[in-house]
């Protein structure tokens, strides 16, 4: 199990679940655009996808900019069974 690590595990988690966001807004965005009578469901289906595109940057700039070392003392201590929801610090 040494390649099994936290770091593969969370970057496999990530991996996952960006394909399932992008497979979401693709699938909304293909069936606004292919089955839409009209121009109205292509100009909302574009609407979408930009403000999709717009939103996951966002997120991985926030992402990027976090502070995790409070929450890796934080899995630590739940880690070694010393973390308790009701222990004021």
């Amino acid at each position: 199990m040494d390649y099994l690590t936290y770091k593969v595990l969370v970057t496999a988690v990530i991996a996952v679940t960006i394909f399932v966001y992008w497979l979401f807004n693709f699938t909304i965005i293909y069936h606004l655009a292919r089955f839409g009578v009209g121009t109205q469901p292509k100009k909302i289906a574009f609407i979408f996808f930009l403000g999709s595109i717009g939103l996951f940057f966002a997120s991985v700039f926030i992402f990027a900019r976090t502070d995790f070392s409070i929450l890796k003392n934080k899995l630590e201590d739940i880690r070694t069974n010393s973390f308790s929801l009701n222990q004021m610090r």
